[in-house]
């Protein structure tokens, strides 16, 4: 009875957590359906939660987001925002992702649970957007840093998952994209307002706790010389993000 009762604890653990998801037996296919989707870099996420900076989360870790999904030969893809695409296949050691560059190149994948992705070295958690998804990244800054609802000189403005601000209209600033990719020289988190438009400009922004701040930047080209704690202007919004 004993063993009945441990080998059904097993197989709600598996079925629960993806612990059992992966072994020699399963063929290629099924595993590719059990990894497809998006995933975030564990220790980005960490360091992004933590000082609410993409610009320090950039600095941290070059990795962001991967993508795994099945192309049109039936070959799973493990693509990296960076360009580089990796395929499924397996040994003796288990599953692994090759580069398609260089099969020499091997990346170990452990599926630790349904959300917990190991390759190589890093673990990834699922992030559940749609794999067609584009700027994956950008996408996961605006989830995890703006949006919600603010206090902004006594009105309600809301920043939505989808890069649309309300409440802001007055003064022109109805959709933002922050920047996800800094360069070594760049020392200020930025966001682009109204995006693609003509009235679109870069500002800094900081968070403080539940405070957002809007930064005039100074800079001779807001594209590429922009970016220095002192190209860092006046304060020209400020936001007190509602619990």
């Amino acid at each position: 009875m004993k063993k009945m009762v441990c080998f059904a604890v097993v197989i709600a653990y598996c079925w629960a957590f993806g612990a059992c998801g992966m072994n020699q037996n399963m063929p290629l296919e099924k595993i590719a359906k059990r990894l497809e989707g998006n995933w975030i870099n564990q220790e980005y996420l960490n360091v992004l939660r933590l000082t609410q900076s993409p610009q320090q989360a950039d600095e941290a870790t070059i990795t962001k987001v991967v993508q795994i999904k099945v192309d049109t030969f039936q070959q799973l893809i493990l693509s990296f925002q960076e360009g580089d695409d990796w395929l499924l296949d397996r040994d003796m050691n288990g599953v692994y992702f090759s580069s398609v560059f260089n099969h020499e190149l091997k990346l170990n994948a452990k599926l630790l649970s349904n959300q917990k992705l190991q390759l190589g070295n890093k673990v990834f958690l699922r992030f559940k957007e749609e794999t067609d998804v584009k700027n994956k990244d950008i996408v996961l800054v605006q989830q995890i840093l703006f949006t919600g609802a603010y206090d902004w000189n006594g009105k309600l403005v809301e920043f939505l998952k989808d890069g649309r601000i309300k409440g802001m209209e007055k003064v022109g600033l109805t959709t933002y994209y922050p920047v996800v990719h800094y360069s070594s020289n760049k020392e200020v988190d930025q966001v682009w307002l109204n995006k693609g438009r003509d009235n679109s400009v870069k500002y800094g922004f900081e968070f403080k706790k539940k405070k957002l701040y809007f930064y005039q930047l100074e800079c001779p080209d807001q594209e590429v010389f922009c970016g220095e704690k002192k190209q860092r202007g006046k304060v020209l919004f400020e936001l007190n993000k509602r619990r």
